[in-house]
């Protein structure tokens, strides 16, 4: 029975060189055997590349900046959500650029510190400290309720989305395409924005993950190739 994976890149599917490459030698044999697999992560397009370009490994489908942008492994964009503009525009005075230690916009080829009627998919945001992402975070639930996802990462930073779009809601996109069915989903992860994945699959969790993902998913697991061999 044909199978798709869709495996988390950061801290799952890439956690050291090693890691890495023992992983990239069993999606070559789960590909072979006429499975798919598929990198679901929140990096944008160009972060994936310089990664890619590194290692050299291959895959069917990418899931890119947390479910808004889907692309085949030629890089064709078989779709993208881009942020309406007016929510943009309404947003970014709550943001506080002025006062960040980095920050930039994500468009599906991109990333760039300016708007100029580009499409824009994710904005990245690092703070000075903890409690001025707080004030920006609270602000944003008050003010924007659910139209937007905020992701938090290390190191006070945060990444915001539309809220239509996540993980989940992308695979099945891929899935319309594929033609697998569900319970032939499997899925691994470690963080926030792979909650709806594992929840919604035969989902994963690595043993680093955090404890949310845990509650719902099947076994916790050391490596991507673990999983991988119990696939193939």
């Amino acid at each position: 029975m044909k199978k798709l994976l869709a495996s988390d890149f950061d801290r799952t599917f890439y956690i050291d060189e090693k890691d890495i490459k023992n992983n990239i030698k069993y999606v070559n044999l789960f590909r072979e055997n006429n499975n798919i697999f598929l990198i679901a992560t929140g990096r944008s397009y160009s972060s994936f590349k310089e990664v890619l370009n590194k290692f050299n490994f291959n895959y069917d489908y990418l899931i890119l900046d947390h479910g808004s942008l889907i692309m085949d492994s030629k890089d064709n964009i078989l779709y993208k959500y881009i942020l309406d503009k007016n929510l943009l525009n309404k947003l970014i005075p709550y943001l506080n650029l002025d006062n960040v230690i980095n920050y930039y916009y994500c468009t599906p080829q991109e990333k760039t510190k300016e708007l100029n009627n580009k499409e824009i998919t994710k904005i990245y945001i690092k703070y000075s400290n903890k409690e001025e992402k707080g004030k920006v975070i609270n602000t944003i639930k008050e003010t924007f309720k659910n139209e937007l996802n905020i992701y938090y990462l290390s190191n006070n930073a945060i990444e915001i989305t539309s809220s239509n779009v996540n993980k989940k809601k992308a695979i099945y996109k891929v899935l319309d395409i594929v033609k697998i069915d569900k319970q032939n989903v499997y899925t691994i992860g470690d963080g926030q924005s792979d909650i709806e994945m594992i929840k919604e699959f035969n989902g994963y969790t690595m043993v680093n993950g955090i404890k949310e993902l845990k509650e719902y998913s099947i076994k916790e697991l050391n490596s991507v190739s673990e999983l991988l061999k119990e696939l193939i």
